[in-house]
């Protein structure tokens, strides 16, 4: 996941970048869909950065499907 948060990192991307490493991060479905921009922004950049990404975005399908549900980033 590091690759990822850092990628966003360098491109100023609020959300990604925001992930804590060390702490849990948590977005709601409010967030997903800015969440859903910064992937589209990163998309394309490596293969490696492309799973996460589609990872990821798998993990937000679920969150988008159904109230009460959080995309929850485990840090350490």
């Amino acid at each position: 996941m590091f690759p990822l948060i850092e990628a966003a990192e360098r491109r100023g991307l609020p959300l990604l970048s925001g992930v804590d490493v060390y702490d849990d991060t948590t977005f709601n479905q409010k967030q997903s869909v800015q969440l859903q921009r910064e992937l589209d922004e990163l998309a394309g950049q490596s293969e490696g950065l492309d799973l996460l990404i589609t990872s990821v975005r798998q993990a937000l399908a679920i969150v988008d499907a159904s109230p009460h549900i959080y995309l929850i980033f485990d840090g350490d």
